[in-house]
């Protein structure tokens, strides 16, 4: 939705400031624009192909899939007055999107752990995120994606991310292996 000339300048400033930036994409050749152009991280990514996976991981370009939320909306979406057109938009793509995984693991994309779930019924379903990775990546892919590869995303690897001395974090204990 940005000219090409708006990206860059985007890019460029964010870069200036010692920050990144993020665009919020769906469709296979807008984020091979946005790689392109140098977008740092792109939110979805639900229609990746397999080239441009290998183009994100080449790049150094960041991914975050938010596969429950397009969980949670086949699920609920009607109840919670979601449009019908955005709901067959949804089915459309919903299936293929866990499939579209396997592009950014074989590639060694950069992925990060997101959700994309707004408001109080949908932010129940938070975590059924772990289960649908799960169908692609180990659970400690998984644990590396929602910690330390998020840190890396936001440029606060060092600071979160990881269980050290001197870090942020928060912690839960489990009686048991949590891989």
């Amino acid at each position: 939705q940005l000219a090409r000339e708006e990206v860059l300048a985007i890019v460029e400033e964010v870069e200036n400031h010692n920050r990144y930036c993020t665009a919020h994409i769906h469709p296979d050749g807008a984020m091979k624009r946005a790689i392109e152009l140098g977008v740092h991280c792109i939110e979805h990514g639900t229609l990746i192909e397999e080239d441009t996976a290998y183009m994100a991981a080449e790049a150094g370009t960041k991914i975050v899939p938010t596969l429950a939320v397009m969980a949670a909306l086949a699920d609920q979406g009607k109840a919670q007055g979601y449009p019908p057109e955005a709901l067959e938009k949804l089915d459309m793509v919903k299936d293929t999107a866990v499939e579209r995984l396997h592009y950014m693991r074989d590639a060694g994309v950069h992925v990060g752990f997101g959700t994309d779930l707004i408001g109080a019924e949908l932010q129940k379903e938070q975590c059924i995120e772990f289960g649908i990775r799960a169908e692609v990546f180990s659970n400690l892919e998984i644990l590396q994606q929602a910690t330390g590869n998020n840190a890396e995303i936001l440029g606060a690897k060092g600071d979160i991310g990881e269980i050290a001395e001197g870090r942020y974090a928060d912690i839960l204990l489990v009686d048991g292996n949590p891989l």
